[in-house]
């Protein structure tokens, strides 16, 4: 296949044009040489680059103060970011780790092109586990997390499911107050732009015309209608709405797809609002667990990255700000908060970062002097 018609494959069906426009590499050093070419090929389809590559040699203004500060741009990051920068007059900044998205992660069957090794995985390894992961080395499995642009929306299958109301509603019998599922269900419903409402989707849990695309694919194996069938041989509802009033059956699920392409938060909610002036985001500016493991037997490539702590007030405990370098610099940078840090970078670097600023168990703190 030459090179004319491999680029004319790789933009078939698509509304965008091909440009000569090249993007480093994001494929591991395992990857054929044939999956390399389709990606150089993706790259020149300019509607499916993520356009932060074109940016993110710009470094954050420098500035002192800003009125929110938003570590991580992951699933929750790019939320967060894109709805606080509707308010015109509040300064907010995104720090984020990794930097734009891959574009032969736009292409749904390729995401698994990164799981493993990675440089937008972090790629945590779990503990050896005695009763899972028994069909790895030592019992030990991969825990695949996003550090790029949008997070693990980038690196996961693309399935639109909620957590069950039960799951919600539980977690104010903890104490968590304003968070029951009455309660959160309409910022799901804000959120959605539901292309299959009345047929697939039930409208009383879904909405339409946000940022976040949501169908099912249009693509639909033949296997799919075997499997339904089986169950409903055995009795099970095949005819449910997965994130509807009954989350019980089997069904096709509904999917963060738009066009045939996978739609990141990054690129449902980051995307779309890049224009405002308000909105700051600095990339390769938040790996704060590098500060704590530099001495350890770590790949080089990670430690090229930026390091960072929620600065904290020792008398009142409030947040004031972050200190971060970004990848390349010698030199610690602060920023302030005048109103809030809200950490996002994760369930397992969001505490990791408390207990680096200070924040956490006495007894795990103290461990570490």
């Amino acid at each position: 296949m030459n090179d004319q018609a491999t680029a004319a494959w790789a933009c078939k069906g698509m509304s965008s044009q091909c440009t000569k426009r090249r993007v480093r590499s994001n494929l591991g050093p395992d990857q054929s040489s044939f999956m390399r070419h389709v990606k150089e090929e993706l790259d020149r389809c300019w509607g499916l680059v993520d356009p932060l590559w074109s940016i993110q040699h710009l470094a954050l203004p420098d500035m002192e103060e800003v009125d929110f500060i938003v570590v991580g741009g992951g699933s929750g990051g790019s939320v967060v970011a894109s709805r606080l920068s509707e308010v015109a007059h509040w300064q907010v900044a995104l720090l984020e780790a990794g930097g734009p998205e891959p574009t032969e992660n736009q292409v749904p069957a390729m995401y698994l092109n990164h799981h493993g090794p990675s440089n937008i995985n972090w790629d945590f390894k779990l503990d050896p586990q005695t009763s899972a992961c028994l069909g790895y080395k030592g019992g030990c499995c991969h825990w695949p997390r996003g550090k790029v642009m949008g997070g693990t929306s980038v690196l996961h299958g693309m399935m639109y499911m909620r957590g069950h109301p039960w799951d919600y509603d539980r977690w104010v019998t903890l104490g968590v107050n304003g968070w029951t599922f009455k309660d959160v269900l309409p910022y799901f419903i804000k959120s959605e732009d539901n292309r299959q409402i009345g047929t697939v989707a039930e409208p009383q849990y879904h909405g339409t015309g946000g940022y976040l695309t949501v169908q099912r694919f249009t693509d639909k194996p033949p296997l799919i209608d075997a499997i339904l069938a089986g169950a409903r041989e055995i009795g099970c509802d095949t005819n449910v709405d997965l994130n509807g009033k009954r989350q019980l059956g089997f069904s096709v699920t509904q999917a963060t797809v738009r066009n045939g392409e996978r739609l990141s938060l990054a690129k449902a909610f980051i995307h779309p609002v890049l224009s405002r002036k308000n909105l700051r985001i600095s990339l390769h500016s938040m790996s704060s667990w590098l500060q704590i493991q530099r001495s350890r037997d770590i790949s080089p490539a990670l430690l090229d990255l930026s390091v960072t702590k929620v600065i904290v007030d020792p008398m009142t405990r409030r947040a004031l700000g972050v200190q971060y370098t970004r990848r390349g610099e010698t030199f610690t940078r602060t920023l302030i908060a005048r109103k809030e840090v809200i950490l996002c970078a994760g369930a397992i670097q969001s505490p990791q970062l408390l207990l680096l600023s200070g924040i956490g168990p006495a007894s795990e703190l103290l461990r570490v002097g």
